[in-house]
């Protein structure tokens, strides 16, 4: 299983549309089609990583997210902990799949912790820009994908 943490503020919208809770309003069409391009072009899934997961369940972030516009698969939020991504996204692991999955990403525009393992595999968008189609290409080869 190839799998992508996702995080939104930041990486599915901009500082144009930051804050904003309506999924068409809080969201911004070339980062959108950015993460499509990832998950047509490896079949990865999303779990959510991102703040907009505290007090919502996963299918209401389903519901966000295509209603937003996102055609990947959304599997599961990762849990809120110490606040530490790369903490949060370990425990995902450990209680969803037992062993590291076949490849994984994480996408936030923020720092995501202390973890050298994860710096490699970390793509960080720009708040300002939102996740790019260059990016998402960077995505899809650290996925094992076809550009």
């Amino acid at each position: 299983m190839k799998i992508i943490f996702l995080d939104i503020d930041g990486v599915l919208n901009t500082d144009d549309n930051w804050g904003k809770r309506e999924p068409k309003e809080a969201s911004t069409p070339h980062c959108i089609a950015a993460l499509n391009k990832i998950t047509n072009a490896t079949g990865a899934k999303i779990v959510v990583s991102s703040a907009w997961r505290i007090d919502r369940t996963v299918q209401q972030l389903k519901d966000i997210l295509a209603e937003m516009g996102v055609i990947g698969e959304v599997i599961g939020k990762t849990p809120s902990l110490d606040g530490q991504r790369v903490t949060e996204i370990k425990a995902w692991i450990s209680m969803n799949l037992g062993d590291w999955p076949e490849s994984f990403i994480t996408i936030d525009d923020e720092w995501i912790g202390d973890s050298d393992e994860f710096q490699a595999i970390h793509i960080k968008p720009y708040y300002r820009e939102g996740l790019t189609e260059a990016q998402a290409d960077q995505a899809i080869t650290l996925l094992g994908g076809e550009n």
